[in-house]
C-alpha cells in the first residue's frame, strides 16, 4: 500500500480568534453613585488569575483575597471570584478593549456586580471604576487602572457633567467610602476633604506609538475582501423590545457609515430569525452563533446585531449609567496587507444591552450602532487624552471625527485594481473563471484560492498580471472542481508584496461526481465518505493520517453507499483519509 501524505500547504491549521472591543459607557455622576449601584465593594489583593475550563469553554477568572469589605454581605475569610470578558470557546479566543486586567500580588479597590454565573462577580463599567494601589513619595494612593483610558464616555441623559477620575490617598478614600455606604448621596458634599491628584501624576500614561495603533494589536484583524465587496449587516427579527425604532436606527447607522467614509461599504441585509443563543460561556455570540451563521446567513461573511443582551453578559444599567453595548468579530487564518500580517475577520456581531428605556433615540441609539459597527471592522480605540481619533470623538457621542487616515490604512477606498467583474461557471467537474479589469497599478499577479467550507482556503493557481495598465484586461482560467460545495476567491499582489482580496467570493455546488471521485466531510463526530462507486470490495479499509503523515486510525467497514467513521476523539486539525489504498480525501475536524 502506498501512503499518501498531505501536501505542504495542508499542514498549517490556523486557530480562530474572537476579537471583541469595549464600547462607550455612560458614566456615573460620582463615586457615590458607583458605591450605590455596586453589590459588593472591596479592597483586596489579587491572589491568582487563571482560565477556568468547563466542557468546551474557558473563562478568565481573578481570585481576590478581601482585606476590607466596604459594602455587601461578604466574609473576609472567603475569596472573591471575578470574571472579565476574556474567554475561549473551543478554538475561539475572546479579547476586549478596556477589559478588566488585574495582576497577581497587587491590591485594588473594586466596585462589583453579581454576574450571570452564580458565585462570580463582574465590574460595573469594565475597568473604568477600578483603582490600583500605588506608592508615591512614601504615600499609598488608589489610582484608576491604565485600561480605564481605553473606555469612552457618552454624555449623561440628565446633562450633568460626571466627576473625572482621580487618584485618591488610600486611607482617606477607604475610610470615606466605608462611612458613606449607608448614605452615598452625600459623596458630593463630603468628597472635598479627600486628598486627590491627577492620575498621570501617580502613573504617567505612555503615549501610543505612531499611526493607527488603536487597531486591535498585536492581533491586527480585517475583512479580507472589504471594502471591495460590501459587508452584509443583519439584525435579529423583532428588534429591540424596549425601543420600537431600533431597527430603523440600525439601518440608518449603516447608511451613515457608507455615506461618510469611502473605506466603509456595508449592506442593510435585513432581519434574521430562528436564532436563539444557547449562552455558551455566558455569551450571546458564543456556542451556536457561528453554526447559525454558516447554516442560515451564507457562511463566514456577515455581521449580526443582537438586541436586549439575551444572555445577560453585560451588567444592567443603573440609573441609565453603565455599558451600552459590545461589538467585535471572530477571526481565523491570516493574510498580508499594507506590509503587515492580519487575522481574517469572519463573523461580526454587536450585542446591545437593555438600554431602550433610557436611550431610544437617534442621538444615542443610532450613534452607538455606528460606533459598534466600526468595531466589527477591526478598528478599536484611542484613549481620550490622545486627541480626536476614531472612537474618541470630541463631542463624545458620535464618530464624525473618525480618523480617516487610519480607516484608509485598514480599508483603502481605492484599490490597486479596478475590477469590472469576477464570475465563474461549473461544467463537467471544472470551474471556468473569468475576470475583467478597467485599469491596474503595480499589479504583479493574481491568486486563486479554493475552499470547501468558506473558511479554510488553499492557494491553487497564480496568474501573471498586467503590471500597470490604463486599458481593459481580461483573464480566463479553469481549475478542477472539488466534490460538493466550492468557494473561490480572488486576490492580487502588488510588486511590493502587498496582497488585497478583490471581488465577491464565488460559490458552486458540484453535485455530480465521476467514478473516481470521493467526497468527505466531518459532521457531529463522524467522518462521512460518499460516494465510493469505483471500489467494488465488500469491505473497505479506511486509514487516516494527520497533517504530518502519521497514521492515527485504521478501520475496516462493510460495503455501504455512505461510510460513517467515528473520529470524535481526534484532535482538531486537518486529516487525510485513504480508502483501500486507492483514493485519498482531505477533511477538517473543527469542533
Amino acid at each position: 500500500m502506498t501512503v499518501i501524505r498531505l501536501l505542504p500547504f495542508w499542514i498549517m491549521f490556523q486557530l480562530l480568534y474572537f476579537n471583541a472591543y469595549a464600547t462607550i459607557i455612560v458614566p456615573f455622576r460620582d463615586l457615590g453613585e458607583v458605591l450605590q449601584a455596586a453589590d459588593l465593594v472591596v479592597y483586596g489583593e489579587v491572589e491568582d488569575d487563571f482560565m477556568y475550563h468547563q466542557e468546551e469553554n474557558s473563562q478568565q477568572l481573578f481570585i481576590v483575597n478581601p482585606l476590607l469589605i466596604l459594602k455587601g454581605d461578604y466574609h473576609l475569610n472567603e475569596k472573591i471570584t471575578i470574571k472579565n470578558y476574556h474567554r475561549k470557546y473551543q478554538e475561539l479566543e475572546a479579547k476586549v478593549w478596556g477589559d478588566l486586567n488585574l495582576e497577581s500580588g497587587k491590591k485594588y479597590l473594586l466596585f462589583l456586580k453579581h454576574s450571570n454565573q452564580p458565585g462570580m462577580y463582574t465590574t460595573l463599567c469594565m475597568s473604568y471604576y477600578c483603582f490600583e494601589e500605588t506608592v508615591k513619595d512614601e504615600k499609598s494612593y488608589l489610582v484608576p487602572v491604565a485600561e480605564s483610558t481605553e473606555l469612552h464616555l457618552h454624555e449623561r441623559p440628565d446633562g450633568q457633567t460626571p466627576e473625572p477620575l482621580r487618584a485618591y490617598l488610600k486611607s482617606d478614600l477607604l475610610k470615606f467610602l466605608y462611612n458613606l455606604k449607608d448614605n452615598p448621596g452625600k459623596w458630593k458634599e463630603g468628597a472635598k476633604v479627600l486628598v486627590t491628584l491627577p492620575p498621570d501624576d501617580i502613573i504617567p500614561r505612555v503615549d501610543p506609538p505612531s499611526h493607527c495603533t488603536f487597531i486591535f494589536a498585536p492581533n491586527l484583524s480585517r475583512w479580507q475582501d472589504f471594502p471591495g465587496t460590501p459587508l452584509p449587516v443583519s439584525y435579529r427579527a423583532g428588534g429591540d423590545a424596549q425601543c420600537s425604532n431600533a431597527v430603523t436606527y440600525t439601518q440608518d447607522a449603516v447608511t451613515v457609515l457608507n455615506s461618510n467614509y469611502l473605506g466603509i461599504k456595508l449592506d442593510n441585509n435585513g432581519p434574521f430569525s430562528g436564532y436563539t443563543p444557547n449562552c455558551t460561556g455566558g455569551s450571546a455570540s458564543g456556542g451556536n452563533f457561528t453554526s447559525y451563521c454558516n447554516s442560515n446567513l451564507g457562511g463566514a461573511r456577515n455581521v449580526c446585531v443582537i438586541y436586549n443582551d439575551q444572555c445577560s453578559e453585560i451588567p444592567d444599567l443603573s440609573g441609565c449609567a453603565g455599558i451600552l453595548a459590545i461589538g467585535g468579530h471572530y477571526a481565523g487564518g491570516s493574510h498580508s496587507f499594507q506590509g503587515k500580517t492580519w487575522l481574517n475577520a469572519m463573523y461580526g456581531y454587536v450585542i446591545i444591552n437593555e438600554i431602550g428605556s433610557c436611550y431610544c433615540s437617534a442621538g444615542v441609539y443610532q450613534i452607538m450602532l455606528e460606533h459598534e459597527l466600526t468595531h466589527t471592522l477591526g478598528i478599536g480605540h484611542i484613549a481620550p487624552s490622545y486627541g480626536d481619533a476614531n472612537m474618541n470623538p470630541s463631542c463624545c457621542k458620535n464618530i464624525s471625527t473618525l480618523d480617516v487616515d487610519c480607516l484608509d490604512y485598514t480599508y483603502p477606498a481605492s484599490m490597486p485594481v479596478t475590477l469590472v467583474s469576477f464570475s465563474g461557471k461549473l461544467d463537467n467537474n471544472e470551474i471556468f473563471l473569468l475576470w475583467e479589469t478597467a485599469e491596474e497599478l503595480n499589479n504583479q499577479e493574481y491568486i486563486i484560492e479554493q475552499s470547501t467550507d468558506g473558511i479554510m482556503f488553499d492557494r491553487v493557481r497564480t496568474v501573471v498580471a498586467a503590471g500597470t495598465s490604463s486599458h481593459a484586461n481580461r483573464y480566463e482560467l479553469a481549475i478542477p472542481a472539488l466534490p460538493g460545495q466550492n468557494y473561490i476567491r480572488l486576490s492580487q499582489v502588488d510588486f511590493d508584496g502587498t496582497l488585497s482580496y478583490i471581488g465577491n467570493i464565488l460559490s458552486f455546488n458540484n453535485k455530480t461526481f465521476s467514478d473516481n471521485t470521493m467526497k468527505a466531510w466531518y459532521s457531529a463526530g463522524q467522518l462521512v465518505i460518499y460516494p465510493v462507486s469505483n471500489v467494488h470490495n465488500d469491505e473497505y479499509k479506511i486509514e487516516i493520517y494527520n497533517a504530518v503523515g502519521i497514521p492515527v486510525r485504521s478501520v475496516n467497514v462493510l460495503s455501504e453507499k455512505i461510510l460513517n467513521i467515528d473520529v470524535s476523539d481526534l484532535p482538531v486539525g486537518i486529516y487525510l483519509a485513504n480508502i483501500n489504498g486507492l483514493r485519498a480525501v482531505k477533511f477538517i475536524r473543527m469542533d
